[in-house]
């Protein structure tokens, strides 16, 4: 939530901690590189950014751009707010960290080009787009849940969510987190729910009088999986999800990975909370 009307200040480009993403489809990098934000996830598109940020042979393709070579000479010169009284830069802060609203490739530039400040409006914000750290490592998980007819739910169940995606072919996956149940029931057979990311469900029921029915959940991550947000989580059956305790929420984490931020952490426990994701 932004709270204050933004004000003129010169900003440390090293305080502006990420590249932004979201350059459209006038990048001439991105474009030779083969790579399309409109199609490509955030996570393609950053760590590309990253890889190529200290080599100058692709400095010198952003250069060939008529729009960055024109940003890159007016930096050449000294002149750190570049065209800002027609096309002022903006900036969000919170806690001396900024992240980009407008003015994204000459941000870009300025990172790639080792420009010092910039001239941007600032807005104060109240939410954090710190980034959450990733956790795990890709493998194999395996969780278990059990139910009879009169007995509790026993074990552990997998929540999946999967974001950022732009494939039409996986669209439906991102759509919030999901229990991995005996509704998703694949008989044992491995699904590939994206590249590098595959699940299998197998429901047995136990012939008794109780009338036991389990419930096993695989859950394979590749080492070279498609780079998007994955977040698994192994949550306790009846287990009650504390809003304001991050730790907690941190420890049924089994896997993340990707640009999950603050806000996403809070989405995925109000949805637990509001959309009543119960067991099945």
């Amino acid at each position: 939530m932004i709270f204050t009307k933004p004000k003129i200040e010169f900003v440390e480009i090293e305080k502006i901690k990420e590249y932004p993403t979201r350059l459209g489809s006038k990048c001439l990098l991105l474009k030779k590189l083969g790579y399309d934000p409109y199609s490509d996830t955030e996570e393609e598109i950053m760590d590309v950014l990253i890889k190529t940020e200290k080599d100058k042979n692709y400095l010198n393709i952003c250069k060939e751009s008529s729009r960055c070579s024109a940003f890159y000479k007016e930096f050449s010169q000294g002149n750190i707010e570049p065209y800002f009284e027609r096309d002022p830069i903006y900036l969000e802060r919170f806690e001396n960290n900024y992240w980009v609203i407008e003015g994204k490739h000459r941000i870009c530039l300025a990172k790639r080009a080792g420009i010092k400040k910039i001239k941007a409006y600032i807005y104060e914000t109240t939410n954090s787009q710190m980034l959450l750290p990733n956790i795990g490592q890709p493998e194999e998980f395996v969780l278990e849940y059990s139910k009879g007819i009169f007995t509790k739910f026993s074990g552990s169940k997998a929540l999946l969510w999967i974001k950022g995606l732009k494939d039409p072919e996986y669209y439906t996956l991102i759509k919030g987190p999901i229990w991995l149940d005996k509704k998703f029931n694949t008989c044992g057979k491995i699904f590939e729910l994206l590249p590098g990311v595959k699940m299998s469900i197998n429901v047995q029921t136990e012939k008794s009088f109780i009338r036991k029915y389990i419930i096993q959940t695989r859950v394979i991550i590749e080492n070279n999986h498609k780079k998007t947000k994955v977040w698994l989580l192994k949550i306790p059956c009846h287990k009650k999800i504390n809003y304001f305790d991050i730790a907690e929420i941190e420890s049924y984490t089994l896997y993340r990975y990707g640009l999950w931020r603050e806000h996403d952490r809070k989405e995925l426990i109000l949805g637990f909370l509001e959309n009543n994701l119960h067991f099945d």
